[in-house]
């Protein structure tokens, strides 16, 4: 989404919801920090959205292992996005 740039303009509090689609590149960061300057208000909810390719959700079938390890690496995702996204408040 992208919206002008307000000359000088106080953004809304809460207006609309804001979404980020990540993954672990470095271009989710800067997704998630120009959402957080450009379209989001102190406090505003962000949802972030990760999606797992096809070959990923067909894990299950797959051990308990397989399993595990993919669903620490998507809470690990998702942990250091939070970290950020709290220091911004």
């Amino acid at each position: 989404m992208w919206l002008p740039k307000a000359n000088g303009a106080k953004k809304e509090i809460g207006s609309g919801s804001v979404a980020v689609a990540i993954d672990k590149d470095k271009g989710s960061q800067h997704a998630l920090k120009w959402t957080i300057d450009n379209l989001a208000s102190r406090g505003q909810t962000i949802s972030l959205i990760h999606v797992l390719s096809k070959s990923h959700s067909d894990l299950e079938e797959g051990t308990p292992q397989q399993k595990q390890q993919l669903e620490k690496t998507a809470k690990d995702l998702f942990v250091s996005f939070h970290c950020y996204c709290s220091r911004k408040e």
